[in-house]
């Protein structure tokens, strides 16, 4: 499957939402059925029934506010906390090339590097409707986006 083909390609792809550069759109590639499966039940434990990380599994846990502003039953950001939040993600990781998977649900993922994730994380992570994870091939970290406008960085 090409990123274009993939189920959530219209944020990066719609001119209604955004439209990514043919170089980052090349930098998104959706992750097989069978990898998103294995990534997302390796990840799900790590969260409650509610949604909320389970502090007791990690030894440090960082959350930063996205701060979404409700105008009626519609939620968006304004310009400069996007911002903020990239350079908070920054901090927690400096390499920009680290490969990092984004899932969303059990057989829906994609792979990008960290610099297009913590840059444009706002393409991914939406706010009033997504509950996401987003981890490195290595595992060494886990950053949980929670619909209330949330990011938790946890580390074991």
């Amino acid at each position: 499957m090409t990123i274009r083909e993939f189920p959530l390609a219209w944020r990066w792809t719609d001119p209604k939402h955004v439209e990514f550069s043919p170089v980052e759109l090349a930098q998104i590639s959706p992750v097989d059925e069978a990898t998103a499966v294995r990534i997302h039940e390796m990840w799900m434990p790590s969260f409650d029934k509610h949604g909320e990380v389970i502090p007791r599994l990690f030894n440090q846990i960082e959350k930063c506010s996205t701060e979404g502003i409700w105008e009626k039953d519609v939620c968006s950001r304004k310009e400069p906390n996007t911002g903020n939040v990239s350079a908070w993600l920054a901090k927690r990781e400096p390499n920009k090339e680290l490969q990092v998977v984004i899932s969303w649900e059990r057989k829906l993922a994609v792979r990008t590097n960290w610099g297009i994730f913590s840059q444009r994380w706002s393409d991914f992570c939406y706010p009033s409707t997504d509950d996401a994870f987003i981890v490195p091939d290595d595992g060494r970290w886990f950053l949980a986006f929670h619909h209330e406008d949330e990011f938790s960085f946890c580390k074991k």
